[in-house]
């Protein structure tokens, strides 16, 4: 994952003022098109034009050039009356002028002057708090796409390539589209050759491409419940070993992410589940001696990620050792990432915590675990709710019905009428729970996670 942190309160300021713009701005429909050529002529890295083949990047919509011009003029009036103001304040103490558009307003206007400046500059404007819907994101990727096709050094490629896939994944799951985890690794795919092959740096810059890579292609196909991205995410992750230095931050990194892999990939696959959960905890214990004891996010996430595959390996022999030592892995971790608010990090935590109570709770019938797995899986959906992760949220819905439908057979096997209402009411919750999950994960064609939902809902009917 890639974090980017400006400490500068100028450029709060101003994301300030750009956040007043609201949400006047309207793409215009969208006409009919013939399928997308997936072909584009970019300099390659000798310097050269080539045509590559880009055919997710190709279904973006083209740019609309006139809204986005649009946008930025109200950009950059509403920072000229900033400035205005903070200068009639507090004259020569600050001034945002720097930060207003000019030449891309000027440009706007001069067909002549839009060259790769323009588009660069221009994407960055598409990516201003005010843009948060899909078709924003779409937009800020289709000025990149015209940045990329009027870029004339190799170097601009690369970074325009890597600037759009982070882009592209950042954004994928707050607007419920894991295509655009499709848009970002391959643009990696490609950007991986822009690393200068005489260079120093050219390795890490391999291996951190390859690293991003994967995770897209993770991210992808946990969605999409498809085991062939999956794989091609274990594939990205090992080309990027190749070129990492063994027992370094990265190598550890890079373990833990094959480890994650080859867990969902276990979800796919019933046949070798087992062999695939011991694979990944093999991953994690080989990295885990290599980790610096200064570096408590690094613990945290080991434990967490541990747990998430402990839990599930521990059930096929109903260990409860080992199910009970997942539980105390995923309590290290919540309560580091509690501290910090990390809060899908936290969120994930509670998930798998419940998923190791209900184990309990099926296997010595104890109902405390099973209300106890229904506080935890409610918990994770409302921190997922404050991150503003919508598929998570979809998906722990789902987990949470799951969870409910559990704790009211212990209700319903009480003959007294409170029980029964506690347990009518909890599957009320559950089918609630179902249907506010539902059409977000069809919106984004999440097959893996629909079919666990339906299998819910048959529970949930046979509890009737």
């Amino acid at each position: 994952m890639w974090t980017f942190l400006r400490a500068n309160w100028i450029i709060v300021l101003v994301a300030g003022v750009l956040a007043g713009g609201a949400a006047w701005l309207h793409w215009n429909e969208p006409r009919p098109d013939p399928p997308p050529d997936p072909r584009i002529t970019l300099i390659d890295p000798q310097g050269e034009p080539q045509v590559m083949q880009l055919p997710e990047l190709a279904r973006v919509p083209p740019l609309d050039l006139d809204a986005a011009c649009a946008l930025v003029r109200k950009q950059n009036e509403d920072l000229r009356a900033a400035n205005k103001t903070l200068q009639a304040e507090r004259p020569g103490a600050f001034d945002i002028s720097p930060y207003v558009r000019d030449p891309v307003e000027t440009a706007c206007a001069d067909a002549s002057r839009r060259e790769y400046a323009f588009y660069d500059e221009l994407s960055d404007a598409l990516g201003a708090p005010t843009q948060r819907s899909r078709e924003d994101v779409y937009q800020l990727l289709a000025a990149r796409r015209e940045a990329l096709r009027r870029a004339s050094e190799p170097a601009d490629v690369g970074g325009t390539l890597q600037s759009l896939a982070i882009e592209a994944g950042a954004r994928a799951d707050e607007v419920n589209d894991p295509d655009l985890f499709l848009i970002g690794a391959e643009a990696l795919a490609l950007r991986a050759q822009y690393c200068a092959p005489d260079s120093r740096g050219a390795a890490p810059c391999r291996a951190a491409t390859h690293t991003m890579r994967g995770e897209h292609l993770f991210d992808a196909g946990r969605w999409r419940g498809d085991a062939r991205l999956l794989r091609a995410s274990i594939a990205a992750y090992r080309q990027a070993l190749s070129d990492t230095a063994a027992s370094s931050a990265e190598w550890v990194t890079l373990h833990a992410r094959l480890g994650d892999a080859l867990a969902q990939l276990s979800e796919r696959d019933g046949e070798e589940r087992r062999a695939l959960l011991r694979q990944a905890l093999d991953e994690y214990e080989l990295a885990r001696p290599s980790i610096d004891p200064t570096q408590r996010w690094t613990i945290a996430m080991f434990d967490q990620n541990i747990c998430s595959i402990r839990q599930p390996l521990a059930a096929f022999d109903q260990d409860r050792v080992g199910t009970r030592r997942a539980i105390d892995e995923c309590e290290r971790a919540r309560a580091y990432y509690a501290e910090v608010k990390d809060k899908s990090s936290e969120a994930a935590a509670h998930y798998n915590m419940a998923r190791a109570l209900e184990k309990l709770a099926d296997w010595d019938q104890d109902e405390e675990a099973a209300l106890a797995a229904v506080e935890h899986v409610r918990r994770a959906v409302a921190l997922y709710t404050e991150d503003r992760v919508t598929l998570s949220v979809a998906f722990g819905r789902i987990h949470l019905a799951d969870a409910l439908t559990d704790a009211s057979a212990f209700a319903a096997r009480r003959s007294d009428g409170e029980s029964q209402i506690k347990s009518r009411a909890m599957r009320e919750e559950a089918r609630a729970s179902l249907a506010a999950a539902e059409p977000v994960l069809r919106e984004a064609k999440a097959a893996g996670y629909l079919e666990s939902l339906e299998r819910v809902r048959r529970r949930l009917q046979a509890a009737r």
